[in-house]
């Protein structure tokens, strides 16, 4: 019997025998059932969660508590998404594991979830309220998306006059575009920029921006602008930081929906150890045959 372990991880072994990458706007990790030796050699701090961790870590992802925006929809589609696209490197284990925690999460979402959920465009876009102008804070927001879109109308729903910029999609109905070609020599003319795009490099730069004052929300992973003087930057680690502070009280309503998912990462569990019969747990390892 060949030794294996579920585990969650920064980076994936050559060798992983099965795996789904989890890639959204602030996370980028793989699921993966990997050998046992595999996992012993990864640095220090790649594996983030193994075994029935790795359950619980999904089952809590899918139900947004693992958020910046505590309790999210849109995590759910998003998830969905990794999973679909890594079916062709998932067996029988990963298989298993997500349709089972897709099921358990909607359960639990439709039970026990107190509604009103946020969501990360609301929380990023709600941070331009603080701006000293405010409401006379013209917006451009890069990047049509569902998190660009949806930042367009919360924007628009706030009071902001709101302009979009997008490589292929096109925006909402009703609101103006400017070309993405000129998206950099542009803007430095609005006061708020959002940044929503896909894009795996960085799409504005300091000299775009230097001396405007224009303030930058950065939605992006990886980080679609950088940090420069004389304007503000605000990347994903700052918008988590400011949310958490605003969402301490609706935290306390999921404290339910926190105490189900443990119970129903550990049913889980102890449904695909024995689900497989080549499936076996010793030691906080399960052996396939």
């Amino acid at each position: 019997m060949t030794p294996v372990v579920l585990a969650v991880t920064r980076s994936l072994p050559p060798d992983a025998l099965e795996w789904v990458r989890v890639k959204t706007c602030w996370r980028d990790e793989f699921y993966g059932v990997l050998r046992e030796h595999s996992l012993g050699g990864l640095p220090g701090g790649v594996v983030l969660a193994r075994q029935e961790g790795v359950v619980l870590r999904l089952i809590r992802t899918m139900l947004g508590l693992n958020s910046f925006a505590v309790g999210e929809f849109h995590i759910v589609r998003q998830v969905k998404d990794c999973y679909e696209a890594s079916r062709p490197s998932c067996g029988p284990i990963l298989h298993r594991l997500f349709q089972r925690a897709f099921g358990i999460s909607s359960r639990l979402r439709s039970t026990l979830h107190p509604g009103r959920a946020p969501s990360i465009p609301y929380l990023a876009s709600s941070i331009i309220k603080e701006h000293p102008d405010w409401p006379r804070v013209p917006c451009l927001v890069a990047g049509m998306g569902e998190m660009g879109r949806e930042t367009c109308k919360v924007l628009s729903y706030f009071g902001a006059e709101v302009v979009c910029t997008s490589r292929s999609s096109a925006p909402p109905e009703g609101f103006r575009c400017i070309p993405w070609e000129s998206l950099r020599s542009r803007a430095r003319d609005f006061q708020g920029v959002f940044l929503c795009t896909s894009s795996p490099l960085p799409v504005l730069f300091e000299e775009d921006l230097a001396g405007s004052g224009t303030w930058v929300v950065d939605m992006g992973s990886p980080p679609q602008g950088v940090p420069g003087e004389g304007y503000r930057y605000m990347g994903i680690e700052d918008i988590a930081r400011i949310s958490r502070r605003r969402l301490r009280g609706y935290r306390e309503e999921l404290q339910g929906l926190e105490a189900a998912a443990e119970g129903a990462g550990t049913s889980l569990w102890e449904e695909l150890t024995g689900r497989f019969p080549a499936l076996r747990a010793r030691d906080g390892v399960i052996s396939l045959s």
